[in-house]
């Protein structure tokens, strides 16, 4: 699964593409499911990888911490803030 965004000759954001792949995926219940597409369209809007095991947004690397253990599927607050110091 991957991310990217693509800009114009000015600079300005012009697409977002996220690829899922679903044999990975397809064995997951249908909440970390959207964990993991929640966190490939944060990629794709330029949220970068959080490695802090503590850390309780979206973008946490780990599926399985941000999943299984703290159970998030929608974006946080933080992720929130990230993406409007960006925009």
């Amino acid at each position: 699964m991957y991310s990217y965004s693509t800009y114009d000759a000015n600079a300005y954001f012009a697409k977002a593409t996220c690829h899922l792949n679903i044999h990975y995926t397809n064995g997951y219940v249908q909440a970390k499911r959207q964990s993991v597409a929640m966190h490939e369209i944060g990629h794709a809007l330029g949220l970068a990888d959080i490695r802090d095991p503590n850390s309780k947004t979206i973008m946490n690397y780990s599926p399985a911490y941000r999943y299984d253990q703290i159970k998030i599927s929608r974006i946080q607050q933080d992720d929130i803030s990230g993406i409007n110091a960006i925009y």
